[in-house]
Order: C-alpha cells, then structure tokens, then sequence
C-alpha cells in the first residue's frame, strides 16, 4: 500500500496522487482472474512471480518502488525483482509524447517531410523526434532549472539555448544510445531482426493499415442492406427538369415562341376535349392550365403526390415536338443563372 506522486504534466497542472491499493482494486475490478493470468507477462514469468509471492509471513516488507528494500525482504537476494523490472521495461509500448496538441503534430509532420522525403522515412523521423527531442527539451530544462538557486530564477527557464544546450544534448544522446545498445542485447536476436524487417516493410505504414480499413470498411457496407431513399419509392428515382428529366412550364410562353409545343403535347395526350374553347381559340394560360393538372395527375399515380397538392413545376414531355426543347431549357436555365 502506497501513495505515487506522478509529476512533470502538461502546463500548469498539479502531480497526480494514485493509491496503490486503490488503483489495483479498480483495475481487477469484475476481471477473471483465469484472463489475467493469460497475460504474457503473467503466464511467461509464472515461476518468477510465484517465487516472489511465497516468502515467510515473517519476512520484511517489500516497497516496490524502493530497491534497497528488495534484498532485505527477500531471502537476502533481489536479483528475482531486477529480473521482473526488466521484463516489465521489455513489454511496456514506449509512447511518443506530444504535448502541444494537434497544431504541434501538424507542425511535427512538415518538419519530418522537410526534404520531401517518403512516407516510411518521415514516420521514422517523426517517431526519433518524439523518443529523443522532446524528451531532451524537457529534462535539459530540469537540469538547468536544478542548478538555479531560486524560484524566480527556476521559473524564468523555458528553454535551454546556446553552448549549453549543445552540451546537454550530447550527453542526452550518448546516454540514450547506450541504453538502445543495451536493450538490443537484452532482446532475442530472432525478434530483434523480425522487428526491423516489420519496420522496414509496407505492412509497418499507415496506409497501409487505412487502405485496408477502408477495404474492410467497404465489404462490410457491401454486405449491409441499403435503405431506400423516400424518392425510389414506387416510381423510382426522379429525374429534375435541371436533369432533362421534363420540360418548365416557367419557358413555355409566347414570347419564347412555345405555344406551338404546348399545342403539339395537349394533341399527344388526347385532351384537346378538356379545353373550353377550340385548341387554336383558346388562351396559352389555360392550355398551360390543362398540362399542369396532367402533370399533377402523373405525380399521384406515381405516388409521388396526393390530389390537391400544388401543381409540380414540370411536365414529362410525350410530344417529339415538347422533347425537342430540352437543349434550349438548358441555354435558358443558364442564362437564368447567370443573371442571379
């Protein structure tokens, strides 16, 4: 049982205080515990771990978190919990740190690709950044923040520059490729040449993970039932007049010269009967006037209106005469356009 203070957050925040026992309860909360010993790092080092556990009820208390305790509270020996530490280091993913939010990914990413380099290269690059630059910039800042003497002093330290910085760096990266060196004889060789061949293949890049979630992605949608949009009903997709799919009643005027079209459709449909007056006689408005409720009449047998509803704005030409407008509604529609 004991209390971890885990500082250096982002900004301004306060360290964070987690209970050991605390913590452990939460995590084995509802958890089978024939799971967790399914765990690599459980089922791999079950002699280790069961080693550790069985010590005399009268033996000294271990911390975990201090060493010096380790050989005291265990047989005289730690080399058991040197071991486990080190398989711990091997399983845990190193995370890259990125504190700035998406702006300093942004930035991070040109940076990488300054030299129009691919995208393996770039994400390696990016990855080096993360591991050995970030981590620099803010231990460097510790250093020097430790070798001030008060907290104005401390405070005013953002960044380290100058000679400084290349000296601290110098030491950073030596000490950082030591500990490469030593986690590359630590790991099976075996492992270790499988890892730089995933490295250095497509299966490591990004696109290639997102191509084939979007191959995934399109099977499963392949496989789904698509929903019926409200217009494919019944009659199927309709067609707008901007689409050739009928001719406006808004260009069929005199002054277009288009009473003869009208007059050509009303003759097609067989509804010259339905006028007042004589075709020839009558006004282009009620001929118009009789296409609309044509139009309306289509619309409710399609079920795509009821009787009563407003008029559409088109009718679908019968007429070769009617059909032959649709290439001057285009030019007319353009022009329409335009003008707005």
């Amino acid at each position: 049982k004991k209390e971890i203070v885990l500082d250096h957050n982002e900004g301004d925040l306060p360290p964070i205080k987690i209970k050991t026992d605390e913590c452990m309860e939460y995590l084995t909360n509802g958890v089978d515990p024939f799971e967790i010993l399914k765990i690599p790092l459980i089922a791999d080092n079950k002699t280790l771990l069961w080693r550790i556990a069985t010590v005399p009820h009268n033996a000294t208390a271990v911390d975990i978190f201090d060493d010096k305790t380790w050989a005291v509270g265990h047989d005289g020996s730690k080399h058991d919990f040197v071991t486990l530490l080190d398989e711990v280091h091997k399983r845990i993913a190193p995370h890259c740190t990125h504190g700035q939010g998406v702006e300093n990914h942004v930035q991070a990413a040109g940076f990488v690709r300054k030299t129009n380099v691919g995208e393996e290269r770039g994400s390696h690059r990016g990855t080096a950044n993360s591991y050995i630059s970030r981590r620099f910039n803010m231990i460097s800042v510790l250093k020097l923040k430790a070798k001030k003497s008060t907290k104005e002093e401390k405070d005013r330290i953002q960044r380290v520059w100058g000679s400084t910085r290349i000296t601290y760096f110098s030491d950073f990266v030596d000490k950082f490729a030591r500990s490469v060196e030593e986690a590359a004889k630590n790991m099976d060789e075996v492992k270790r040449n499988e890892l730089y061949a995933f490295i250095g293949s497509e299966q490591s890049r990004q696109s290639t993970k997102d191509k084939k979630e979007l191959v995934n992605k399109v099977k499963t949608g392949a496989k789904k039932t698509r929903n019926v949009t409200k217009s494919e009903f019944v009659g199927g997709v309709e067609v707008t007049a901007e689409m050739d799919g009928g001719i406006l009643f808004s260009i069929l005027t005199k002054k277009n010269g288009h009473e003869e079209h009208v007059d050509a459709e009303i003759v097609e449909r067989k509804i010259e009967s339905k006028l007042s007056k004589p075709l020839a006689d009558e006004a282009i408005g009620k001929k118009l006037e009789l296409l609309k409720s044509e139009a309306l009449l289509e619309k409710v047998e399609a079920k795509r209106a009821a009787p009563g509803d407003k008029p559409p704005n088109c009718i679908i030409p019968r007429s070769a005469k009617m059909k032959s407008l649709y290439p001057k509604q285009r030019e007319l529609v353009a022009e329409r356009r335009a003008r707005k």
